[in-house]
């Protein structure tokens, strides 16, 4: 049995399929991206936020992106390698502009090419998969092309990151130091941003203090960062800090920055940024956890039980979801017809770095649809801002918003509002949907049965803390959207128990995609675990 599998291992190569793991022969080698050389495409798409250069980045978070589905990127390295693998990682999104047919091909001049493997009807499982690919080579190259002839039907193309393997004398320079270091202040938080000018480094090392001379807290991140908010700060506090690039071959010079969080004293009036036309907004009420304004049409009205209901609700909320505590929840009220609205993150600088729920109300008196206005934008201001990342992968599959049903009728149990959970339960255990199929019941036959056998509150906060500790992230930022099977995959670790069952019965069957998605994310994500 030894020897068969070495034979078929050893016909693996030859042959040039996909594999994640390239044996003895790529562990020994390098990439040569890595190392000095200038990376090209056919339709000379340089600079930009999807350019060329974002192919050999080292990162899949930013990628190549050119208006032709068809067409090579070429990279010239600096000294020539013997190359013996290759690897190509799909992007964020659209499935249907990933390649699907290319050949790898190099040259000793950068005019005559050799192919040195071939590929045809190639696909990605998800977005940021990387499939490798192993040839036969012992001839030594400068010049690399991967030349896509076709990709998955549309008439663009993108690729998230390119990786050419082999054996060489170059090295990896050290990394070249961030410039443009801003703090940007809020009263609870600092939004430091800065431009990445290297290709080189592994990490960035983000050191704080409060003095410029003891840099007693630090943050690693990783390799290609632009950005980090600093939460939960205290107000009126002056903090110093530093950044530099970390690489192999050394460290880079740090860039510099200092500010000031500003009051806790949330202020009146308050024009606003995200509205047209904007208007100017006047405190109603504050305290350490929620702030209520009120547009001008509402100047007169008596919104007390607005405060005391907003208050109870986020209360419970910062105790129980997303560790909130400490993260106040601005409550933004406008006088009109109809009853709606939508929330704004922390991490947006529209609303001065707050979380903000903007909401009508249709004069704003006491009713059960108000009261579900309030607490359903809650709903967004956890899933957008949940244990300090910026957003929700989950938004394109339950939309605006199934996970809601259930938030607030645990918000409507754990508060004591007996009558309005059992109204909200009643209501949404009749409620279809048709998402992913027609006459889907995701209150009665998904969320509710997960909420009842697996935990209750504690699956769905645990839900978005698997997501924060282990999902695609950038820049603080959720890097793409789940699929199918990831998303059962993370709630299976909420729950603690293989959910494939529930979905199938819930959603209307178990498609193949969903199958192939979901055993792909128990390998992306082991440290999400659950019984089987």
């Amino acid at each position: 049995m030894p020897i068969l599998a070495a034979i078929a291992a050893m016909i693996l190569l030859v042959a040039g399929t996909p594999s994640q793991l390239t044996g003895i022969q790529l562990a020994a080698a390098v990439d040569i991206t890595d190392m000095p050389g200038t990376i090209t495409d056919q339709w000379s798409t340089t600079g930009g936020a999807e350019g060329i250069d974002k192919v050999i980045d080292n990162t899949p978070y930013r990628k190549y992106f050119t208006y032709s589905g068809a067409g090579w990127i070429q990279f010239e390295a600096a000294t020539t390698a013997v190359v013996t693998s290759y690897s190509v990682t799909s992007a964020n999104d659209s499935p249907d502009r990933n390649p699907r047919n290319w050949v790898f091909e190099a040259s000793a001049t950068g005019s005559s090419w050799d192919p040195l493997d071939t590929q045809s009807n190639q696909t990605f499982i998800t977005g940021f998969h990387k499939n490798t690919y192993s040839f036969s080579n012992t001839n030594s190259y400068r010049y690399y092309r991967l030349r896509v002839t076709a990709v998955n039907g549309s008439p663009n193309m993108q690729i998230g990151e390119w990786q050419i393997f082999g054996t060489t004398t170059a090295t990896t320079p050290a990394p070249a130091a961030p410039t443009g270091l801003t703090a940007t202040p809020a009263a609870d938080q600092i939004q430091l941003t800065w431009t990445d000018n290297t290709r080189w480094e592994t990490a960035y090392r983000l050191e704080r203090s409060t003095n410029g001379t003891t840099w007693s807290t630090t943050y690693l991140l990783p390799g290609s960062t632009t950005k980090f908010h600093n939460i939960k700060l205290p107000s009126s506090t002056h903090y110093y800090y530093r950044l530099r690039a970390e690489g192999v071959a050394g460290n880079s010079g740090y860039a510099t920055a200092d500010t000031t969080t500003l009051s806790a004293i949330p202020g009146t009036p308050w024009t606003e940024t995200w509205h047209s036309p904007n208007e100017t907004l006047t405190r109603y009420y504050y305290d350490t956890n929620i702030a209520v304004y009120r547009d001008p049409g509402l100047a007169s009205t008596d919104l007390t039980w607005v405060k005391d209901y907003a208050k109870q609700i986020w209360e419970y909320v910062q105790a129980n979801y997303g560790d909130l505590s400490g993260q106040r929840l601005f409550e933004v009220l406008h006088d009109g017809g109809g009853s709606g609205g939508f929330a704004l993150s922390q991490f947006d600088s529209n609303t001065l770095f707050r979380d903000v729920n903007d909401m009508s109300g249709g004069g704003w008196g006491n009713s059960d649809l108000n009261e579900d206005v309030i607490s359903h934008e809650m709903n967004h201001t956890v899933e957008f801002t949940a244990f300090g990342v910026n957003g929700s992968p989950a938004y394109g599959i339950w939309g605006d918003s199934k996970w809601a049903e259930i938030f607030q009728y645990d918000c409507y149990v754990g508060t004591g509002r007996t009558t309005d959970a059992t109204r909200w339960k009643n209501a949404k255990l009749l409620t279809s949907d048709n998402f992913p199929v027609a006459n889907t019941y995701w209150f009665r036959d998904w969320f509710y049965p997960i909420y009842q056998n697996y935990g209750g509150k504690l699956a769905l906060n645990k839900f978005f803390q698997l997501l924060s500790q282990n999902f695609h992230k950038f820049d603080g930022v959720y890097a793409r959207d789940l699929n199918w099977g990831e998303f059962v995959h993370f709630w299976s670790g909420a729950a603690g128990v293989n959910l494939k069952p529930l979905a199938t019965t819930a959603f209307g069957g178990w498609p193949a995609d969903w199958q192939a998605q979901f055993v792909q994310a128990q390998a992306d994500y082991p440290a999400v675990t659950y019984t089987p």
